[in-house]
């Protein structure tokens, strides 16, 4: 699949944006071949947005005839179909939308894809279960990280606090006190592992490394046939910095997207249990 991307180190296409006039800021960043926004959009109300979009399939001089590209959608259940790509804000969920899947896991109003240039980005619609992009080998993991491989959903954690993503951005009354238990100890880098409906199903702690795969791993899943023997493994390069990596599986290995990113050709992306991929023209 395609390569994991990184922000870029400046917003050296800013006269695209302004020809697409897309609502979404480009921000700095690190790698100069790809690009991420951060959108005004997400958590806004759903018929707000749907006037949006009307409006700007409206005044978009994409022609409603012309396919941008095309995705390749395989359901849970396995089933592979493809539908075409051919409005400026393409959305993805179970009702009143463009893409309509039949998955449980997915919200009414999921993700977007949404054309700036030449170029689709993908962005979560604050979604209750989140949108997951395919990495290509590898890539560095921060505390938080969300992991799908498989059937399989991880959280990467590197410290104390609780596992819940939300309650990073908590902050307790300060007359709150702290739960009585035994005092932490060790090294509080560990993996969890959650079943479906949010069940904890376990807690795995990673020195040098972790490998999870179906048979041939330290974090064995063998009802999973989504997996590799060995799909991938979780390193430690030094003392703050884990990198994951896919060992070459069919399926591959996704992390969780927070902000809209650009998708280059031949990009997979999970929401739900439904895999797609999408294909420029």
């Amino acid at each position: 699949m395609s390569e994991q991307r990184q922000p870029p180190e400046s917003d050296d296409l800013e006269d695209d944006r302004d020809r697409a006039e897309s609502p979404f800021p480009f921000l700095d960043g690190e790698d100069d071949h790809s690009r991420v926004y951060t959108s005004t959009e997400l958590g806004a109300d759903h018929e707000q947005i749907a006037l949006r979009k009307q409006s700007d399939d409206a005044s978009s001089d994409v022609s409603p005839s012309i396919s941008l590209a095309t995705l390749e959608i395989e359901t849970g259940d396995g089933e592979i179909y493809r539908t075409e790509v051919e409005t400026p804000r393409f959305l993805i969920g179970r009702r009143s939308v463009d893409l309509a899947l039949d998955d449980d896991l997915v919200s009414p109003w999921h993700a977007q894809l949404f054309a700036v240039g030449d170029v689709l980005l993908l962005e979560d619609m604050d979604s209750d279960n989140g949108v997951f992009l395919r990495i290509a080998d590898q890539l560095s993991l921060a505390d938080g990280d969300e992991i799908v491989m498989g059937h399989q959903r991880f959280v990467f954690r590197t410290s104390w606090h609780p596992p819940e993503i939300e309650a990073r951005d908590r902050t307790p009354a300060p007359e709150a006190l702290p739960e009585m238990g035994a005092p932490p100890s060790g090294s509080p880098v560990r993996l969890f592992h959650y079943y479906e409906g949010g069940r904890l199903g376990g807690v795995y702690r990673i020195g040098d490394e972790l490998s999870i795969g179906r048979d041939d791993a330290d974090l064995r899943c063998p009802q999973d046939q989504t997996l590799a023997p060995s799909h991938a493994v979780i390193v430690r390069e030094d003392e703050s910095t884990y990198t994951l990596r896919d060992l070459g599986s069919e399926y591959g290995t996704f992390i969780r997207v927070h902000d809209a990113v650009d998708l280059v050709d031949g990009d997979c992306f999970v929401v739900g249990r439904t895999r797609v991929q999408i294909t420029y023209h």
